[in-house]
């Protein structure tokens, strides 16, 4: 998931773990994990860490967005 340390990423991190799903959010900078979230590094922008973030991933949610 990407967004995931934003206003509606948080709601929805929250939801699906709630719901049991296994989660793997991705960030710009290394995040402790939070609970059942498991905390990647991936740049958007330059693409760097993406493939990985991704890798074996059944779904992605792209809620990330420039301000």
């Amino acid at each position: 998931m990407t967004g995931g340390s934003g206003r509606l990423g948080r709601v929805v991190l929250e939801k699906l773990v709630g719901a049991g799903y296994d989660v793997r959010a991705a960030s710009r900078v290394p995040r402790a994990a939070a609970g059942d979230v498991r905390w990647v590094v991936a740049d958007l922008t330059t693409g760097a860490g993406v493939a990985e973030a991704v890798s074996g991933a059944d779904v992605v949610l792209h809620l990330a967005s420039a301000l």
